[in-house]
Order: C-alpha cells, then structure tokens, then sequence
C-alpha cells in the first residue's frame, strides 16, 4: 500500500498543502475501465477509483477549493483527520451528517483505519470522545490510543492527547482526534539560496540531487515524487507528491490525481530537485452537518526542512449550549 501527502506548488505564489497526512491511500489500481465503474480518463492510463478517491473528490469539492478561495494564505488541511471524525460521529456519538459524508463514513471501519495508522512508525494517532458524548460509547468499544473521559476535564484530556486542545474549553461534549507525522528524506537536502516569492515573502530553497525520480509532466502540470526513509517497514511506503502548475490561471484539478500517479515514470537515474523549507499554520471550520449546536473544525501544521517533516493536524466535533439563560426584569411598577 503506498500512503501519500500531495502538495501542490501554484505557480510560484503560495503554496498550498493539499492533502497532508495520509491524504491518499492507493492500492493497486487497474489500468482500464471497467463497466459500470466510475474511473479518471485522461493520457494513457485510467485510474479506477478507489474508495478513498471518491473520499478525496468530497474533501476537495466541498472543503478544499473553498478554503483556498478564500484566503491568500498557504493551507494545509488533513482528509484522513476529517475521514477519521466523521466516522467517530456516525460510530461512536450517533451524530447526523451531511449525505456526502455519511457516504465518506459509511466507506470506513474505523477500529481499522485506527489500527493502520497507530501501527506505523511515522505516525501517531490518538482520539478521544469526551463529555456528553461518553454515554453515546457503546460499553464494549475500544480501539488502541483512544480514551474516553466522562467529563470535560482539558488539562487531562491535553495529557493523553499530548497536544493543545483549548477550543474545547466549555464544550458540553467533544469529539477529538490528533494525527502526527514525523519523516525524514530519503535523500537529505542541502541548503541553496533565498527566493522572494512574488507575495513578498521570502523562502528558504533546499537542493537535493534525488535517485530515480517518478515523474509525470502533461500539457497543464509537472509532478514529481519523493519518498521518506524507513517508511517500507511497516508494509507502507509513505511518499509525498509535488505538484506544480503550468497554466497561468494556477489551477490544478486534482481529481485527475490518480490518474498522473498510474502515468508517472522514472525518467532519468537521477533529477536535481529544488523545493522550500516551509512553515505553515492552518485552521477551518468543517461543514459537515446540518446539527447547527456541533461545530467541526481542524488547526494543522506542517513544517519542513532539509532533514524531512514533521505535522499535526487536529480535527474536532464539538457540541456547545445553544439555550440562553432565561432573564426577567421588573421594569413596571
């Protein structure tokens, strides 16, 4: 199975930080169309999709393109952290969502896709359901780094959690879940020159003369693929994709990913690759359902350097009070 984070380089403005954190999950794809079978046509090659392709076209229509149309700031935002909430409310809290992604819940066995990403040396994952929700738990459900608190109790719920999650703060019942990345390039980077981007801001360039590169480059993009070192001993190979746009509009639809991934090839025995140390620290509001007192959002960060990665995304459902304090004033004598 290979596990991908995609970043998606627009032109040299922002950049943007597309599916970090397990984004794709890619087994192996046939190579033709088969009847009655939704697939991505386009160059030689057609991508059957996968469950977790018809995950990521909901993430990207409904949650990605909006974040980036509204902001100039670089985003970063983890589908599998959103994929992973979303079945923790169907599952655990009975919540009601939206039908795209009741369908995005109802593609994933949670107890598995908790198992797969625990059980990788890269990752970390815990979740957590706290509050009102705890009497929602089924009494015999567990799964491994998961907790359930009957109270609201933040600073213990931060010390299982290892991270902040003061949002939850007066929330009469939460629902958290925190991914965390640590990998280090295959190939090591070295440090070449400061570049102004045409926003002004300046970055940090990295150079790397990499081994048998994949790469994919069309009439609209160039893509290339980079993996992480030691990630093929857990039975995955954890690779990032980088994607760059060639049309002066910036845009990249990245629905036809799949398809890119089954046309790449290593072209050359070796590819002089040049890309940014970054920084970056996002957070959105998720509209996942229509229950307007749960309020989902995710904070992610990712940073990179000539070394490798390190992010953490932070995806939360929460339900506050929505009734008011009844008031009676005597204003008449």
């Amino acid at each position: 199975k290979i596990i991908r984070t995609v970043l998606r380089m627009v032109h040299f403005f922002k950049l943007i930080s597309v599916s970090l954190l397990y984004g794709t999950h890619l087994s192996s794809a046939s190579l033709t169309r088969r009847t009655g079978r939704p697939a991505v046509e386009s160059d030689n090659a057609v991508a059957e999709l996968t469950s977790w392709d018809k995950s990521n076209r909901t993430f990207l229509r409904q949650i990605f393109f909006e974040a980036v149309d509204k902001t100039s700031e670089n985003v970063a935002l983890s589908p599998v952290g959103i994929y992973f909430i979303t079945s923790m409310t169907t599952t655990l809290i009975n919540g009601d969502l939206y039908k795209n992604w009741s369908k995005v819940a109802s593609r994933i066995q949670l107890e598995t896709l908790n198992s797969e990403l625990v059980g990788d040396p890269l990752v970390d994952s815990k979740s957590v359901i706290a509050g009102s929700y705890a009497d929602t738990v089924p009494s015999n459900f567990s799964m491994e780094n998961f907790k359930v608190f009957d109270s609201m109790n933040v600073s213990a719920i931060e010390e299982f959690l290892e991270t902040d999650v003061s949002e939850i703060e007066g929330a009469l019942g939460a629902a958290v879940h925190v991914l965390d990345f640590k990998g280090s390039w295959e190939t090591k980077f070295s440090t070449e020159q400061i570049v102004t981007f045409s926003d002004g801001v300046d970055y940090m360039f990295m150079k790397a003369r990499i081994p048998s590169v994949p790469y994919y480059n069309n009439e609209k993009v160039e893509m290339i693929t980079l993996p992480f070192d030691g990630s093929e001993t857990s039975g995955n190979s954890v690779v990032i994709d980088f994607i760059k746009s060639k049309d002066t509009s910036d845009f990249v639809n990245l629905e036809d990913h799949p398809n890119w991934l089954l046309n790449s090839r290593v072209v050359a025995d070796n590819t002089d690759v040049s890309i940014p140390k970054i920084d970056i620290d996002f957070s959105e509001s998720l509209n996942l359902s229509a229950e307007k007192k749960i309020k989902y959002f995710q904070k992610a960060t990712v940073k990179w350097d000539e070394e490798g990665i390190t992010a953490q995304a932070v995806t939360i459902g929460m339900t506050r009070s929505i009734s008011r304090t009844p008031s009676f004033v005597v204003d008449r004598p």
